[in-house]
């Protein structure tokens, strides 16, 4: 059961699992290796994959690890205090020197400068209670998918406020993904791309529903690779 895709800046393809940790393959597509716990991941069990440059951020159901682009270099939760409500990492967002982070329970942002010693609490408008289930950025907004919606911030800014994004009729978004500095959304209407003030529906053929949600991811990345 295939969960999350990404690639990062060499090429390597990055395929997350449930249960059976990530595997990668090499950029020139000769060979496939494989991270699971006995590596460093927080879980087997991959909910989130966000690739930097050469470095990947592995979301799990147990936290949050990162690789350097060589090996695993650490995990959050680790011999501390779980800084979130909940351990369940839904979205990453790497912006400059802030990491910011969705979980089942609520969205915090760190600064990597520092360790990510620290962690702000950054849902100040928002009713945790609704859960997250996505984190995505183009560079310039920062979106959330919760259970009650959508939600749009225009500023980076920690004490910022989340709006409602667009007016455009998607009906229901079931999944969101960031592909390419592109903000991409499955939807009942079809699939959709933030243009930087309103969402542009690309497939209206592709219509998503909650009967299907790893064809959501699916329908998304082919879209973006064609």
């Amino acid at each position: 059961s295939l969960t999350a895709l990404a690639r990062d800046r060499s090429g390597r393809l990055w395929v997350g699992t449930e249960g059976s940790g990530v595997s990668y393959r090499s950029a020139d597509g000769s060979r496939w290796d494989l991270l699971n716990r006995f590596d460093g991941l927080k879980s087997d069990s991959i909910t989130t994959i966000t690739a930097v440059g050469d470095t990947v951020w592995i979301g799990t159901n147990s936290g949050l690890t990162l690789w350097n682009g060589k090996q695993v270099l650490g995990s959050i939760p680790e011999g501390q205090i779980a800084p979130f409500r909940s351990d369940v990492i839904t979205g990453i967002v790497q912006h400059g020197d802030s990491l910011w982070i969705a979980t089942a329970k609520g969205l915090y942002v760190s600064r990597i400068s520092t360790g990510l010693l620290q962690w702000s609490g950054a849902d100040a408008n928002l009713n945790p209670n609704n859960g997250y289930q996505a984190l995505a950025t183009d560079g310039v907004a920062l979106f959330t998918l919760t259970g009650n919606g959508l939600r749009l911030r225009r500023t980076f800014d920690p004490g910022g406020q989340w709006l409602i994004p667009g007016v455009a009729p998607m009906g229901t978004t079931l999944r969101m993904v960031r592909d390419r500095g592109t903000v991409l959304l499955s939807t009942e209407a079809g699939i959709f791309r933030w243009n930087g003030t309103d969402w542009d529906n690309l497939a209206p053929g592709f219509p998503s529903n909650s009967a299907d949600p790893a064809g959501d991811v699916a329908r998304i990345h082919a879209e973006v690779c064609e």
